[in-house]
Formats: C-alpha cells, structure tokens, sequence
C-alpha cells in the first residue's frame, strides 16, 4: 500500500470514527470501559447493600442484570453504531429496523444555526 493510500485509509477511518454518534470514543477503550463500569456500578451496588440495606434480596436479581446490562453498553453502543453507518438491518421477532433507509436519505444533523441566540 502506498503512503497516499495508506494516509486515505486512515483518515477515511478517522472520518467515520468522528461521525459516530452513540459511543464517540475510540473502539479499543470499550473493553477498559466495559471492565470499570462493572467493577464501579458494583461496588456502588455493594455500599448502598452495607449503609442502606438495599437492595432487598428479592430484587438484588433484578439490579445485577441491570448492572450487567449498563456494563456491556460500550460494547453494544459501537456495534450499533457500525451496523447505522453500513446501513444494516436489526431484526428481533416481529420487530424489523432497516438503517439502509438512513443512508439514503441521509440523517439530519441537529446543529443550531450561527444566530440562533439573536
């Protein structure tokens, strides 16, 4: 590969990256992410059970999902944001969401104008 193609590819590459909208951070940082979440939402998990007495034993289950579920969004975030950019397709049961209808219209930025606080 050439040094052209090479600087093309990357800044291609860092084009899309910026253009991310759901997890703006580059994708090697979502593990390290993934990992301080779920040892912070655990530990704060851990002191309000020890001050506090919460969460109750019947609905420790549901806030370790919930803990286990907010952990995993930096890998779940990027992922989608690839299969938005690719304009894939996402389908679960009866439930079809079609992102290559995105890519044809093109997605709406959402920026206010230089005067808007004229």
């Amino acid at each position: 590969m050439t040094t052209k193609a090479a600087t093309a590819a990357t800044l291609d590459r860092a084009k899309r990256e910026a253009n991310r909208k759901l997890w703006p951070f580059q994708l090697q940082h979502s593990m390290l992410w993934v990992i301080f979440l779920l040892i912070g939402l655990l530990l704060g998990i851990s002191i309000l059970r020890f001050y506090f007495a919460w969460p109750s034993d019947s609905a420790e289950n549901a806030v370790l999902i919930g803990v286990l579920v907010l952990s995993l969004l930096p890998i779940v975030l990027p992922l989608l944001d690839i299969v938005i950019e690719r304009g894939g397709v996402i389908e679960y049961g009866g439930v079809k969401i079609d992102f290559a209808q995105l890519r044809s219209m093109g997605v709406p930025s959402s920026s206010a104008g230089n005067n808007w606080c004229s």
